[in-house]
């Protein structure tokens, strides 16, 4: 990537895809911001300067991209990639966990403390449910007035969230996870999939807007996710059936099993 930003030339160049290296590029970040979140995003002039010269040389550079159709199609949409485009549904393979099977019946909001994961979104899509809820906020990590924003609305919403601001060792995490039966993601953005995978394979409901790429992904996988926009009682309350949980883990199976992702791996690199 260094080589790229400054111009020097390379025989291939092959951007395998994450998911933050391409979200977290200065210059289009707006665009996955609630109206709340955008008032708590600041960057300096001189960093979004610097990121979008570098970034724009790099792009410029590249002979392929390897990302899964959504993401791609949201680096066409933002940038102006090289053509090619070597489908990679995953950088890895997923696995089935036998540490979260569901004994609980709490809601995870969001993913991190991170300002994208737009929690007040969030918590005015569930304050419109009468129904009292527990929920589970995840904000280790920073201390800043977006964080603290975010504890004071918590307290003051009429469900009962519990906020983690501290971290947690990964076996603590998984016990956590298994007190959560639905998963309620505000972000526009992909972002958080390696806690929505292994939920949604261990019979987990999810609710992801419609403007994030990563709802468009899974409904393209058969995978049944629901539409955070439309959220109603009835949907955040029932828990997913024994047949719907089958579908989810088989269609999820059937795209990021090991032998279909290591193929597609093969087939970029033999390239």
């Amino acid at each position: 990537m260094v080589l790229l930003m400054h111009n020097i030339p390379v025989k291939y160049s092959c951007w395998f895809v994450w998911g933050a290296d391409f979200y977290d590029l200065v210059f289009h970040r707006n665009d996955y911001l609630s109206d709340h979140a955008k008032k708590h995003h600041r960057a300096s002039f001189f960093a979004d300067f610097i990121a979008k010269k570098y970034s724009l040389s790099f792009i410029k550079n590249l002979n392929a991209i390897a990302a899964n159709q959504q993401d791609y199609e949201e680096i066409k949409r933002q940038l102006n990639p090289p053509s090619k485009h070597y489908l990679l549904d995953s950088l890895f393979p997923v696995k089935i966990s036998d540490q979260l099977d569901l004994q609980g019946s709490k809601i995870l909001l969001g993913n991190s403390d991170d300002v994208f994961n737009n929690h007040v979104l969030g918590f005015s899509f569930l304050n419109s449910i009468e129904q009292n809820l527990k929920c589970i906020v995840p904000l280790s990590g920073a201390k800043n007035k977006y964080v603290q924003e975010i504890k004071k609305r918590a307290k003051l919403s009429k469900h009962n969230i519990h906020c983690i601001d501290d971290f947690i060792p990964i076996d603590a995490f998984n016990k956590l996870m298994k007190e959560v039966n639905t998963v309620v993601f505000p972000h526009y953005r992909q972002q958080g999939l390696g806690t929505i995978l292994p939920l949604l394979l261990n019979g987990r409901k999810v609710f992801l807007s419609e403007k994030n790429p990563l709802y468009r992904l899974f409904k393209s996988w058969e995978v049944l996710v629901f539409v955070l926009e439309n959220i109603n009682q009835y949907d955040i309350t029932k828990p997913l059936s024994k047949e719907e949980k089958i579908q989810n883990k088989t269609a999820l199976l059937n795209v990021l099993n090991e032998t279909r992702i290591k193929k597609q791996w093969l087939d970029i690199l033999h390239t």
